[in-house]
This record gives C-alpha cells, structure tokens and sequence, in this order.
C-alpha cells in the first residue's frame, strides 16, 4: 500500500520537472517573437523614468517591469513557475496602461503586445494540455 502511493509520487514529481523547463522553452519563443516586433521596442528595457523627467512614474507604477528583464529572469531560471512569469509580462502591459492615457501611442502599443501576448499564451497552453508538442 505504501509503495502504490509513493509510485506516482515519483512519477508525477519526474513529470512536473519536465514541464517546468517546457514552459521556460515556451515562454522563451514567445519573448523572442515579442522581441521581434517593431512595436515592442519601448518595452525591451526599463522606462528610463528620470531621463524622460516622468518624476510622478515611480509613485503611480509600483513595480515596474519589461521584457529584457523578464528574459534575464526567464534565463536565469528566477521564476519559480509559469504563472510568476506570465505575471511579469503581464505587469508591462498594465503598467503603461496605467500610466499613459487610452489612445496614446505607448498605450495602444502596450493593448496590441497585450493582445498578441494572450494570443500566444492560450495557444501554448492549449498545445501544453492537449500534449501536441
């Protein structure tokens, strides 16, 4: 009886190893289609806040973020799971959001890498769950 529950221990334990790196893989081809946007230039490093004299961006975005750093945690394995980074990226997009006006170019941009990201998010999970990869 103990050896039947410690068995799929084991296995699901080998199993959500695996995975772990198969989303690291994931998210990394998604980063790299979002690197290749034109428009996801504004994004690649942090909002240089205090050369742009945006004095006021520190105190509305809270944590800011961006995809060279998500990429940098993304490589250096910081993330515990998918879902920690998922949020991340997502940040990026909220944060511009949040701080520039609806219809302006940095929000419009944020809302298509938003989208695009989603896109591509649902599509690997929907691929991860049916096993087609």
């Amino acid at each position: 009886m103990s050896t039947q529950s410690t068995l799929p221990l084991k296995s699901n334990s080998s199993s959500s190893s695996s995975n772990s790196r198969a989303w690291e893989d994931d998210v990394s081809k998604i980063l790299a289609r979002l690197f290749a946007r034109r428009d996801s230039e504004l994004f690649r490093e942090p909002v240089p806040y205090e050369e742009l004299g945006l004095t006021d961006y520190i105190s509305i975005v809270k944590t800011p973020s961006d995809l060279g750093t998500v990429k940098s945690r993304l490589e250096s394995h910081s993330y515990q799971n998918a879902l920690e980074c998922a949020e991340d990226i997502r940040r990026i997009w909220y944060n511009a959001m949040l701080y520039n006006a609806p219809g302006a170019t940095v929000y419009v941009k944020a809302k298509t890498l938003q989208e695009f990201w989603e896109a591509q998010w649902a599509t690997r999970s929907e691929e991860r769950r049916v096993g087609k990869e």
